[in-house]
């Protein structure tokens, strides 16, 4: 190539570097046009310095640019972009194109065209008013690159937990600083008499859920504030607590937890807040609507002790509640403990459970080979998990 074709071409590449930056794949095709043809090693002596001092642009920015445009440019040749595409068995329609670099960075970590094809419209289905943000992408990617975790193998737990029949906010046979994980849900104050059940009245419940579940909210709230005290002298530096509540309606307005763990005496840390979204509900009013979902608050006492591993969670958790009529009145289900110990579950943990009920935290730690501790007001709730489970005493 001439120097008059260097010079002719450099400036048509320029030309559109110049206009402001117009679009991130004009930019970037620029750049690979520039890079590739070497146009640049007249007046400077690597692409790097050229991009620095002549545009101001670092060495990152620009190959991420680059890099940009060349996913731009797989999406857009496997046809049109509004036309159905069949991948890995599924068919994607490609109706929204991303329309800045943000969005189509995460894109990047993936080799084939088919895959960046389909992590867009995964991102374009799933994201609010199907407008992804870059963040949104990442996830999506991420959740595509992600090693498939093992299935849990479980066994006839080779241990028994420890059972005790005490206060929640009273535990003396725990000692200061030997837990790791708690995981736990307290009654919710609901009243003492009747709940309201399906929309269509209230219900005599059940009595015997070991505590008294009628007392006035200042009272219900300093008793909870007693609890998260008592747990968090039992828990290691590092523990996690997740504490599951729901969100309660009483003459007309709500009840919020954070209402009392948001308080001057909650000693943990409220890392975040899940929303459990339970898809069905029983316990509502007519006049409401349906409060399918509750709430569960990763607390940690100082900076969590964590696994090497990702987390690898969102916030809001989709899986349905326990099935009704079971022998204990306000049981939850084995995928709530199941995913706060696959979250932060490590080797050699012991996990508590102050509000034991049927044990069922303490069924899913054995499992996982942990040492799991259950506390409970009733020592029949008690008896028979441990009968249920096939537990030994003592």
């Amino acid at each position: 190539m001439s120097d008059v074709q260097i010079t002719q071409s450099l400036a048509h590449y320029e030309a559109i570097i110049e206009r402001g930056l117009k679009t991130f794949v004009e930019v970037g095709n620029a750049l690979l046009a520039i890079r590739d043809s070497r146009l640049y090693c007249k007046d400077y002596a690597t692409f790097e310095d050229y991009c620095q001092k002549r545009w101001g642009m670092d060495r990152t920015y620009a190959h991420r640019t680059i890099d940009a445009a060349k996913v731009m440019r797989n999406l857009l040749s496997m046809g049109n972009i509004s036309a159905p595409m069949t991948l890995s068995n599924s068919q994607y329609t490609i109706t929204v194109k991303p329309v800045n670099e943000r969005q189509v960075r995460p894109l990047t970590r993936l080799e084939s065209p088919e895959q960046q094809r389909e992590a867009w419209q995964r991102a374009v289905e799933t994201a609010p008013n199907g407008k992804p943000t870059g963040e949104h992408v990442k996830r999506i990617v991420l959740e595509m690159t992600r090693e498939p975790e093992p299935e849990v193998m479980v066994l006839p737990a080779i241990k028994s937990p420890r059972l005790i029949v005490s206060f929640a906010e009273d535990m003396p046979q725990v000692g200061s600083e030997s837990v790791d994980l708690i995981i736990t849900s307290p009654p919710y104050n609901l009243g003492g008499d009747s709940w309201p059940m399906g929309g269509s009245g209230r219900t005599v419940r059940n009595d015997g859920i070991g505590y008294m579940d009628d007392v006035t909210e200042e009272a219900y709230q300093e008793w909870q504030i007693e609890c998260l005290l008592e747990m968090y002298r039992v828990a290691k530096v590092g523990a996690s607590l997740f504490y599951n509540h729901k969100v309660r309606s009483v003459a007309g307005g709500i009840i919020h937890p954070l209402d009392w763990l948001r308080g001057e005496r909650n000693p943990w840390t409220i890392r975040q807040e899940i929303i459990w979204d339970r898809g069905s509900t029983h316990n509502h009013s007519a006049s409401l609507f349906w409060p399918e979902d509750e709430r569960i608050y990763w607390m940690t006492k100082g900076l969590p002790a964590l696994p090497s591993r990702p987390v690898g969670m969102s916030t809001v958790w989709r899986f349905h509640g326990p099935v009704a009529g079971t022998w204990h009145p306000a049981p939850f289900d084995e995928e709530l403990p199941r995913r706060c110990i696959k979250a932060v579950g490590r080797d050699g943990i012991t996990v508590l459970d102050p509000f034991a009920g049927r044990c069922t935290t303490l069924k899913v730690a054995l499992e996982y080979g942990y040492d799991a501790i259950g506390v409970d007001l009733s020592a029949e709730y008690l008896e028979r998990a441990r009968r249920d489970n096939g537990w030994t005493s003592g």
